[in-house]
């Protein structure tokens, strides 16, 4: 994840309760701290994004994540590899250390979690397309001041809004300027670019997509599978909807990135979720 300064995002949907009830979990995207403004490339503040899932095999980082709802973290396919068993670290902040401490306030320790079942999209081949994945794990989470779900509109017929939806958030591990993966959580503010725009970047992009940064501002190696957001003004009170998941770009990192529009899925989300409860 590479940026200079940006600011935080704000999104208006309706009125008051216009929109209420179309949300994958309604306990969902309010963190214990409210970031008003942040440093893009720079650490994200504590607390701030509690529905964040480290993933990893083998004992290493592999991809970013968001938890959706007690059972349930999204993540993108290409993250899944079959020879690698992958497993779910929520409430991580600075994979340095056990506890993580700002300005005298300390976080509860992250826990780590067994995954049982994953659910990649059965069309997915190539990171281009459809690279969009859910995992489930073992036990069902509780939810703490620093693991929270994110939020999954439902409501599709939101999709013209959100083209019109100029900044996202978006946070991860992922590469630095200097080329080292970052050890703390990073936060990142992302113009969106309109589809026509992206494709004249060389991308193969359809309403699948989104398309968002600049040469100095973008995802990068290690931000996979993370979730793009932007605060919303929901039923009164603001919260962090996932509108996207990061996919693919450049190489090496600069440029335009590429994200799995999470509501072009949602019925999916919806179909794996309802055949798999228990």
């Amino acid at each position: 994840m590479m940026a200079l300064v940006s600011l935080v995002a704000w999104l208006l949907l309706g009125g008051c309760g216009s929109v209420y009830g179309q949300l994958l979990e309604e306990d969902c995207g309010v963190a214990s701290v409210m970031q008003a403004m942040v440093a893009g490339g720079e650490d994200a503040a504590l607390g701030t994004t509690p529905w964040m899932a480290h993933l990893y095999a083998n004992g290493q980082f592999v991809c970013g994540g968001s938890l959706i709802n007690h059972r349930f973290v999204l993540t993108a396919a290409h993250c899944i590899q079959a020879d690698s068993p992958i497993a779910v670290r929520l409430g991580e902040y600075d994979t340095r250390t056990v506890e993580d401490c700002r300005q005298g306030e300390c976080a509860p320790p992250p826990t780590d979690h067994a995954v049982v079942d994953v659910y990649r999209h059965a069309f997915y081949t190539s990171v281009e397309y459809y690279d969009i994945a859910l995992l489930k794990m073992q036990q069902s989470v509780a939810y703490t001041a620093n693991i929270r779900p994110i939020c999954i509109l439902l409501d599709t017929t939101v999709q013209q809004r959100m083209d019109s939806l100029r900044e996202y958030t978006l946070t991860g591990w992922g590469l630095m300027w200097g080329g080292q993966r970052a050890s703390v959580l990073q936060t990142v503010n992302l113009t969106q670019i309109d589809r026509y725009t992206c494709a004249r970047h060389g991308f193969r992009i359809d309403h699948t997509h989104i398309c968002a940064g600049d040469f100095r501002r973008h995802a990068c190696v290690g931000d996979s599978g993370g979730p793009l957001g932007a605060t919303v003004l929901y039923d009164g009170q603001p919260r962090y909807i996932q509108f996207g998941i990061v996919s693919f770009g450049r190489k090496p990192c600069n440029g335009v990135s590429v994200f799995t529009n999470v509501l072009a899925y949602t019925p999916w989300i919806q179909r794996v979720l309802q055949v798999t409860q228990s």
